[in-house]
């Protein structure tokens, strides 16, 4: 196997068994070693399983597969670092102390480090697809366990896992192994207008903003993933949306038509009459404000952060 140099890699440590630095780095795309011994860590050696079972995309072993925010299939939605400190491996929690699990995406490259060494590649988005390519990782010789974390990392990863980025939590799912991941870097990564679930709890009215009743509050939703815009509430809306750095304009919506009563359904009146117009977008502090031209708008908080009350600001 032709050994290849990554520029940007970690420069790997030393091996065990040649007690001098070694300059190389070792390919993991075949993994042949890493994938045995990940098979030993997962239990792939029950003889009572066919070797087909894992494929199965059935299986009750298997990752369930998620579905990646369109929104993220460009570089820009897959960059920063995310931490976990445990993986699902065969529907079982691996725990990965003491360092745990760290990714990083920057400029279409992915490092990872499960607390051993540390590999890095090429990562390419398709739909909701991650392919890892070109990977390689540093030589430092560690202990059994944290060895067969970093084969079944490399497994995860170079098996083309699907992906989902809601908010800041990415979650990776492959045949056998998932894992969920915070982003490290929240701080410098507020909520986005896609790929988030805002909810709505205020109504805006000019100079006035009022509270939705605590019955109505929870119910609607909005997400926009990409171009494509759901708003759920007693009925469902879907449109096209445009997204600028600081506008949102909506194309026509198609709404379902259950009858929700009187109070719900002038609430999706005004929703609709409010996306129907050129918002200006407004993010801060957690919360979402879609602002129109005639001085209505919608005030939303995001689903995966604390909520104020509107009321007591």
């Amino acid at each position: 196997m032709t050994m290849r140099h990554h520029p940007d890699s970690i420069r790997p440590y030393s091996t065990p068994s040649v007690g001098l630095p070694s300059r190389r780095t070792r390919l993991v795309g075949s993994l042949a070693a890493a994938l045995a011994l990940a098979a030993l860590a997962v239990g792939c050696g029950d003889s009572s399983e066919s070797g087909d079972s894992g494929d199965s995309g059935d299986s009750g072993g298997n990752a369930t597969s998620t579905t990646a925010a369109a929104g993220a299939s460009g570089a820009s939605g897959l960059s920063g670092t995310f931490r976990t400190d445990q993986l699902t491996v065969d529907g079982a929690a691996r725990p990965l102390a003491p360092a745990g699990l760290t990714i990083e995406f920057e400029a279409g490259r992915i490092r990872a480090n499960a607390g051993c060494n540390t590999m890095s590649g090429t990562a390419t988005v398709s739909g909701d697809t991650i392919a890892v390519d070109d990977m390689a990782s540093t030589e430092m010789g560690c202990e059994a366990a944290a060895q067969e974390s970093d084969a079944i990392v490399a497994e995860l990863l170079t098996g083309r896992p699907t992906f989902r980025l809601d908010g800041s939590t990415l979650t990776l799912s492959g045949k056998r192994t998932a894992a969920t991941l915070q982003r490290a870097d929240a701080a410098a990564h507020p909520a986005a207008l896609t790929g988030s679930t805002w909810t709505l709890d205020t109504l805006i009215s000019g100079a006035t903003a009022s509270s939705l009743p605590a019955s109505e509050r929870a119910a609607p939703t909005l997400r926009i993933d990409g171009t494509n815009l759901v708003l759920n509430a007693c009925n469902a809306m879907t449109g096209t949306a445009t997204v600028t750095e600081q506008h949102l304009s909506v194309g026509a919506l198609a709404q379902t038509k259950m009858s929700c009563g009187a109070d719900l359904d002038r609430l999706e009146t005004t929703i609709a009459e409010t996306l129907a117009q050129p918002l200006t977008v407004e993010i801060a502090d957690g919360r979402l404000t879609l602002t129109a031209p005639d001085g209505s708008g919608l005030g939303f908080a995001a689903a995966d952060g604390p909520q104020s009350d509107p009321a007591a600001r």
